[in-house]
C-alpha cells in the first residue's frame, strides 16, 4: 500500500521549526494547513486504521509543543467534522491517544471536556463494531434484548423523538422508502422520550404500515435504563444505524438516501447470479495472461488482486462478486495446482466473514463448503482408503505390447485391495468411458508407463462400478473426489498419497 508520506517530505522542516518567543508563524502555518490537506486527500479511502497509524506519525514527528498542538487539533477536526463514514473512529483514536492521556494539551479545558463526551458516546458505535445490546420495551410492552445475539438478517435501527424538527422530515421520507422497497430487514424504530401519548400518535402516524418482508419493532426505554445515548451516540436525533446479520455496524450517521443507497447494495448481491459466461470469459482471460506457470501461485495472485481492489478500498459488494465467480470459475480447473489452491483460497477469502446474507449461505459459502469437503478426502500424506475395487492394472509390459487402449475392456477388471499396493510408485485413474477428456488420459499413461517402468496404473470405470459393484461405487464416492472425471492419485509403496488430481496428458 503506497501511503503520502511523499506530502510530508515538503513540509517536514516547518514541523521542525521551534515556535519563536511561544508564538506560531502565520504565514509558515497557514503553509502547513494547505499541506496537510494535501495530507488528508492522499490518505483519503484508506481504511481507518491506515488512517489511525498515519496520524500517529503526523503528529508524533512535531518536535515543538505547540506545532505539535496545530497539528494534533487540525488532524483531530478533519476527522470530527469529516463527512465520510467511518472517519469518526480516527478522531475517537486521536481524543483518547493524544488528548485524553494529555501527550497534547488542547487549547482549553472546554474542548478537553468535548472531546472526551465524543469518544465515550462513539467508541461503542463505530464501523465494524457489534452493536450493542439493548434491554427495553416494545409498543405493547413486552420486555425485549436486540442484538443479545446473532440474528441472520440486516437491521436499521432508527433513534427519534416526536419533537425534532429534523426527524419530522426524516421519518415520512424513511418510512416512505421502507414501505415502498420492502427490502427483507429488522427495523426497529426507537423512540428516546418517555411521553406515551406522544409516542404513541407518532407510531400510529408513520409507523403503522405492513411489508410481506420487513419486520417493524416499535421501541422505547422511558427508564434510561438501557443507557442507549451513550451505547449509540445519541446525543441528538435523528440517528440513523445499518447492521448486518453478524451483529456488526456497517453503516451509522446515515440519512434515508444513504440507507437506502446501502440497502440495494445488499439486495443487489442477493440477486447476482454468480459464475455467469462474462465473468467465465474474464477470468479464462486473467488465467491465459498469467500464462502456462504455476497454477498454485496463480489463484493468490488473483485473489489478493481482489482483495486489493475491493476490501481494501471498502467496496465489499465488488469483492463479494469477483471472489464468488472466482470460487465458480475455480471449481471449474482440474488441474493439480488449482485444485491444491483452492482450499487456502477458500479459508482466506471466502470463509472470512465477508459473504455474510443467507443469500451468500446458498450461493457462495454452501459451495465453498462443499468443496473443502471435496478436497479433504484422501488428502496428501494420507493412506489410501482401505477399500478393495474392481480395476484394470497396467503396467510397463502392457504399455510395449499395446494394450493400453483409451476405452479399456473392463470386464477384465479384478477385485483389488487398494492398501495392498506396494509397489515403488501406484497410480489410481477413475474414468468413464464416455469422457473425451478420460480419453485423452488414458492414452497419456501409456507414455507414462514407457517413462516410468515400474510404475503400475490402476483403471476404475465408475460407471461401470456404478451398475455393477454398487456397494464398491458408495465405498470409492464417499472416499474420493469424483465430482468431476478424470481423476487420478500417486500412492508411494506405503500407500501414502503423495499427489492429487494428477493429469498424464498435461507431462
Amino acid at each position: 500500500m503506497k501511503l503520502p508520506r511523499i506530502f510530508f517530505l515538503s513540509f517536514a522542516l516547518l514541523l521542525c521549526v521551534p515556535a519563536a518567543a511561544q508564538q506560531l508563524d502565520t504565514a509558515k502555518l497557514s503553509s502547513l494547513s494547505s499541506k496537510l490537506e494535501e495530507y488528508f486527500a492522499a490518505l483519503r479511502g484508506e481504511p481507518a486504521s491506515v488512517q489511525e497509524k498515519e496520524a500517529d506519525f503526523i503528529i508524533g514527528t512535531c518536535k515543538d509543543s505547540l506545532v505539535r498542538q496545530f497539528v494534533a487539533i487540525k488532524v483531530y477536526g478533519h476527522y470530527l467534522s469529516s463527512p465520510i463514514m467511518g472517519d469518526e473512529s480516527v478522531a475517537v483514536h486521536i481524543a483518547d491517544y493524544w488528548f485524553s492521556s494529555g501527550k497534547v494539551k488542547m487549547k482549553n479545558d472546554i474542548d478537553l471536556m468535548n472531546a472526551r463526551i465524543f469518544a465515550e458516546f462513539n467508541r461503542q458505535s463505530l464501523i465494524g463494531c457489534k452493536a450493542p445490546s439493548l434491554r427495553v420495551q416494545s409498543f405493547s410492552g413486552d420486555s425485549l434484548d436486540i442484538f443479545s445475539g446473532r440474528k441472520g438478517r440486516y437491521s436499521v435501527v432508527y433513534f427519534y423523538a416526536t419533537d425534532c424538527a429534523k426527524c419530522k422530515l426524516e421519518t415520512p421520507l424513511l418510512c416512505n422508502m421502507l414501505s415502498r422497497d420492502d427490502f427483507p430487514v429488522d427495523f426497529y424504530a426507537f423512540y428516546v422520550g418517555d411521553d406515551r401519548k406522544a409516542w404513541t400518535d407518532y407510531v400510529e402516524r408513520y409507523f403503522d404500515f405492513k411489508t410481506s418482508r420487513m419486520r417493524i419493532g416499535n421501541l422505547w426505554d422511558a427508564s434510561l435504563d438501557s443507557d442507549f445515548q451513550k451505547k449509540y451516540g445519541v446525543i441528538q436525533t435523528p440517528r440513523l444505524f445499518l447492521v448486518n446479520p453478524q451483529g456488526e455496524i456497517i453503516g451509522r450517521g446515515l440519512d434515508y438516501a444513504a440507507l437506502e443507497i446501502m440497502l440495494k447494495n445488499v439486495r443487489s448481491s442477493a440477486d447476482y447470479e454468480y459464475g455467469g459466461d462474462e465473468s467465465k470469459a474474464m477470468f479464462d482471460k486473467i488465467a491465459s495472461g498469467q500464462g502456462k506457470g504455476n497454477d498454485f501461485e496463480s489463484v493468490g495472485k488473483t485473489a489478493a488482486y481482489i482483495s486489493e481492489k475491493t476490501l481494501e478500498k471498502g467496496d465489499t459488494l465488488l469483492y463479494k462478486h469477483l471472489t464468488g465467480d472466482y470460487l465458480y470459475w475455480l471449481t471449474g480447473r482440474r488441474s493439480e495446482g488449482y485444485e491444491q489452491a483452492m482450499g487456502g483460497f477458500i479459508e482466506k477469502y471466502v470463509l472470512n466473514g465477508i459473504f455474510d446474507t443467507g443469500d451468500d449461505s446458498l450461493k457462495v459459502v454452501g459451495l465453498a463448503k462443499m468443496m473443502q469437503g471435496l478436497l479433504s478426502r484422501t488428502a496428501i500424506g494420507t493412506k489410501v482408503p482401505d477399500l478393495r475395487v474392481h480395476s484394470l492394472e497396467v503396467t510397463y509390459r502392457d504399455a510395449k505390447a499395446g494394450n493400453v487402449q483409451p476405452v479399456p475392456d473392463f470386464d477384465k477388471a479384478e477385485p483389488t485391495s487398494l492398501r495392498k499396493l506396494h509397489n515403488k510408485t501406484s497410480y489410481i485413474l477413475f474414468y468413464t468411458e464416455g469422457c473425451p477428456v478420460c480419453k485423452r488420459e488414458i492414452s497419456a499413461v501409456d507414455s507414462l508407463l514407457r517413462t516410468e517402468r515400474r510404475a503400475k496404473v490402476f483403471l476404475i470405470d465408475v460407471d461401470k462400478v456404478l451398475a455393477d459393484y454398487p456397494d464398491e461405487a458408495k465405498s470409492i464416492l464417499d472416499a474420493f473426489d469424483l465430482s468431476v472425471l478424470p481423476y487420478a492419485i500417486s500412492m508411494d509403496r506405503k500407500g501414502i498419497i503423495k499427489r492429487k488430481y494428477l493429469s498424464f496428458a498435461a507431462h
